[in-house]
């Protein structure tokens, strides 16, 4: 028998080199890495894997309860069908059969733990002869027989094992693919209508603040008109007393001044006033 953990290989290079190496392939049956000619460098990893191939793989032959027999060639994984097998024509499994003769060929031991009813428990490893105990077995205290129970152990440890649980990623992708159309198309009106229900929302407040800011430069408005014909007001009567001033001798011409002076601190003081109202 072909011991899995090292095989011996030749490669025949296209280059004519040829070349050997031990291998310890992967649970599939290739190659664990590349291998290349050492000569030329060409890749001889296919040819490696194809070399596996043929030395790993167990030819299996079936007789089916429905009277069709089928055979194959697989490559096992852990000493076991890589896949289910059925029968071609019934499309019954017969994976629980491949895995028997598969243990049978690479005389795989399999492991069997008994707990007899006197309360004993007792273990060993056995190779199986057409999926059976190849002798009897009895309890080591009470003598009682433990084939039967054996056998079934062995019978179950053939069939096919139950396949990992899905992730729980996997499982949300399941729910989400099985929702119900209308259900989908319900959560798309919900969240249509809270959007658009977000919108009116905006369009209230921004016709609140923009009614707001109308009114605060109505009121500025209101209180700066008054302000500003006051101030044109005093200006232009700066203006004709400064006109008078041109015209009047030089005693009146001091009197103009000191009005003058007067208004443009009267001027001063208004802007001063309405500087600190706006702070």
């Amino acid at each position: 028998m072909v011991n899995p953990s090292s095989i011996s290989l030749v490669i025949h290079c296209a280059c004519g080199q040829k070349y050997g190496c031990k291998v310890a392939p992967r649970h599939d049956g290739k190659m664990n890495g590349s291998i290349a000619c050492p000569a030329c460098k060409r890749d001889g990893t296919d040819e490696a894997n194809r070399q596996l191939a043929a030395t790993l793989s167990v030819p299996v032959k079936i007789s089916c309860a429905c009277g069709q027999p089928y055979a194959f060639e697989i490559i096992p994984q852990n000493g076991r069908m890589p896949a289910t097998v059925t029968c071609p024509a019934c499309k019954r499994d017969g994976t629980a059969e491949s895995n028997r003769q598969l243990a049978e060929i690479l005389r795989l031991p399999v492991p069997v733990k008994i707990f007899c009813a006197c309360g004993q428990k007792y273990a060993f490893e056995i190779v199986p002869r057409d999926g059976r105990m190849p002798a009897s077995i009895a309890c080591p205290v009470c003598q009682r027989d433990g084939t039967a129970e054996a056998n079934d152990i062995i019978a179950k440890s053939f069939e096919p094992q139950a396949a990992p649980p899905q992730s729980v990623s996997v499982l949300l992708n399941t729910v989400q693919a099985s929702v119900a159309p209308h259900l989908v198309d319900a959560l798309k009106n919900a969240v249509v209508q809270e959007l658009a229900s977000q919108r009116r929302e905006l369009l209230a407040a921004q016709q609140t603040a923009t009614a707001e800011l109308t009114e605060l430069a109505r009121r500025l408005e209101a209180v700066q008109t008054p302000l500003l014909e006051r101030l044109n007001a005093y200006e232009n009567r700066v203006q004709e007393l400064e006109k008078e001033l041109g015209e009047q001798s030089k005693e009146n011409r001091e009197l103009l001044k000191m009005k003058i002076n007067m208004l443009r601190e009267q001027i001063e003081t208004e802007r001063g006033a309405n500087r600190l109202n706006f702070n």
